[in-house]
């Protein structure tokens, strides 16, 4: 049985992410700033501990066989005055992380980066893995930034690693978080019936990824295999673009309820079109995604409703 190390196990990837990899026989060493308070199982452990805490790596590290690294302290919005928050929250704990898996060159590293945030404001609407990275907002640079320290850790180790950069996340489970995740947000507005505020004419283009859609995409990822190409980076995304209109649209005919939407100028940090084209990760590890949007709305507006939600 492999052991993994999640770190950012309990943000709403990694909480999705366990019961997956459990189902696949994983054992799993859950890292969370604040684990759940779930009991420990036969292949759950949890521990309290941050990204860059460099004893709890070097104990958990020596019998890993992956890492998934999902952990993340800003989102494009907290970090667009402040820069240097994705120095000291994420590229600088990464950095201790790397250094301590370069001890262990047989670890494979799952990163999770950005789909939507990495490429900027492409020429195309379809972007390929090839598409130059040229990021318009702090958290796609330091995506981009520590992507590029992994390549360097490959290059100095030969570490296996597969970077992942998926659309944008949406799903049961994900908390709601004040400028971040557009469709928790809008269905959080539908909910409370408070207005929304949209940034620009609604026109903005996104690739929307139901989290199960992630989870199995990671499992793909550790189940590669990394002799045939130990560095690979991959889009994960349904190939389908909706603009922010027509995602507001589902979700009142998902709901029955009229969003109170308020337009504001357009940021200049926010992308105005990605679609991600996931032809590759379909090719090399035969992952799709299988949700539909108006499916996922639908599971998601259900769990919101539910006494489970949060």
């Amino acid at each position: 049985m492999k052991r993994v190390l999640i770190l950012g196990a309990n943000g709403f990837a990694g909480a999705a992410l366990l019961p997956v990899l459990v189902r696949h026989g994983w054992r799993i060493h859950a890292i969370s700033p604040h684990p759940p308070g779930l009991r420990d199982t036969d292949q759950v452990q949890w521990e309290q501990g941050s990204l860059g805490d460099s004893k709890l790596l070097a104990r958990a590290l020596p019998n890993c066989d992956a890492v998934v690294h999902l952990a993340s302290s800003t989102t494009p919005g907290t970090s667009s005055r402040t820069p240097t928050l994705e120095a000291s929250g994420n590229i600088e704990p990464t950095l201790r992380l790397i250094e301590a898996v370069s001890t262990y060159p047989h670890i494979h590293m799952v990163y999770a980066s950005t789909g939507g945030a990495i490429y900027g404001n492409p020429k195309h609407f379809h972007v390929n893995e090839n598409t130059p990275c040229q990021p318009i907002s702090y958290y796609g640079a330091a995506k981009l930034a520590i992507e590029t320290f992994l390549h360097t850790l490959h290059a100095n180790c030969l570490s296996p690693i597969t970077i992942l950069r998926p659309a944008n996340f949406y799903g049961p489970g994900q908390r709601h978080r004040h400028g971040f995740g557009l469709i928790r947000t809008l269905l959080e507005s539908a909910r409370t019936q408070k207005s929304i505020e949209i940034w620009g004419d609604g026109g903005a283009i996104r690739d929307f990824l139901y989290i199960d859609d992630f989870s199995s995409a990671v499992v793909a990822a550790l189940q590669r295999n990394t002799a045939d190409e130990p560095l690979a980076i991959f889009n994960v995304g349904t190939g389908i673009g909706h603009t922010i209109n027509q995602v507001c649209s589902l979700i009142e005919e998902t709901t029955g309820r009229q969003l109170q939407k308020i337009y504001r100028p357009t940021r200049p940090s926010d992308v105005t079109h990605i679609v991600l084209d996931p032809s590759r990760i379909m090719d090399a590890l035969g992952w799709t995604a299988k949700t539909d949007l108006r499916v996922g709305l639908a599971r998601t507006w259900r769990w919101l409703n539910s006494d489970g939600h949060s």
